[in-house]
């Protein structure tokens, strides 16, 4: 499977993608009285116009979870299948998770000023406002570690 979609794809999805805007545009053209008078009474707009577009939208929304399943799933086959291969980037992973725990578990609550408006009016517990100082605090940190390394490494490149 994976040799043939490295192989065909890009046609595969070019075709699926081109076969699903013709069926959209037949069932659109086909209604052509409803689409003539489409925008002649926007306040009054009857379910039959709105139905009209429902196709291409679905269509739309599935073939992005496909997308999204399909990048996952051959993710995880290719990982699983050099575990080895996979280690640096698991430990990574690990890591990312570690940092995201002790920046989250050492986060403190806000309970005076600004924030803690803030926090009051979108009603945010403590619970996660320790999750999102967590996030915040691996997402800066994950950031500076990359462009540091692609500093450090662009510099070694440069010297060999």
């Amino acid at each position: 499977m994976y040799q043939f979609l490295s192989k065909k794809g890009s046609t595969v999805a070019f075709v699926l993608g081109a076969a699903l805007s013709i069926i959209f545009l037949a069932i659109v053209l086909s209604e052509s009285e409803s689409l003539s008078s489409f925008g002649d009474d926007l306040p009054g707009l009857k379910e039959k116009h709105i139905d009209l577009f429902n196709f291409g939208i679905f269509s739309a929304i599935a073939l992005a979870v496909l997308t999204a399943v399909a990048a996952v799933a051959f993710g995880l086959l290719q990982m699983l299948g050099d575990i080895k291969g996979s280690l640096k980037g698991l430990i990574g992973i690990g890591a990312l998770i570690v940092l995201y725990l002790v920046f989250s578990s050492t986060a403190t609550h806000e309970t005076v000023g600004d924030l803690a408006e803030t926090m009051k009016t979108f009603e945010i517990d403590e619970a996660r406002s320790k999750m999102i100082t967590g996030a915040i605090w691996t997402t800066l940190i994950a950031g500076i570690v990359g462009v540091g390394s692609l500093v450090i490494f662009e510099v070694v490149n440069a010297f060999k």
